[in-house]
């Protein structure tokens, strides 16, 4: 217990001292199942505790991603989920272009030869039988 405005409660939000894997609400000074920290999602996130997780703050839930730039290169942030694709303001991996919101590598796709929207195309070519 700690003094707050001259009562004794269970915690406080600033700083937030509840145990890993839970939060202080405000209204009641008590803490409760729940993020209130991306430390408090780190094992909980799928990757060995690597710290990807991350704690949206609004539902106390531990989440992929808040933002695209919590995903890796080629994805993007889509309901807290890291999903593939790309935008102008997040790029792809090493080797790759952007094409219409995917990732493609424009030297061996037969639908971007070189560059977006560019099919390969041979010159007096006919299709096989």
């Amino acid at each position: 217990m700690r003094p707050h405005h001259g009562r004794c409660v269970a915690c406080v939000t600033a700083p937030d001292e509840c145990p890993t894997g839970q939060y202080c609400v405000a209204a009641t000074n008590t803490c409760a199942a729940g993020c209130g920290a991306d430390d408090d999602c780190a094992a909980s996130a799928g990757d060995g505790g690597a710290g990807r997780g991350r704690c949206d703050t609004a539902t106390h839930a531990c989440v992929e991603c808040l933002t695209d730039p919590d995903c890796p290169a080629g994805t993007l942030c889509v309901g807290s989920v890291c999903v593939t694709g790309c935008s102008e303001s997040r790029a792809c991996p090493a080797g790759q272009t952007c094409c219409a919101g995917g990732c493609v590598d424009t030297q061996t796709n037969v639908a971007a030869c070189g560059g977006c929207d560019t099919r390969c195309s041979l010159l007096n070519g006919c299709p096989r039988a």
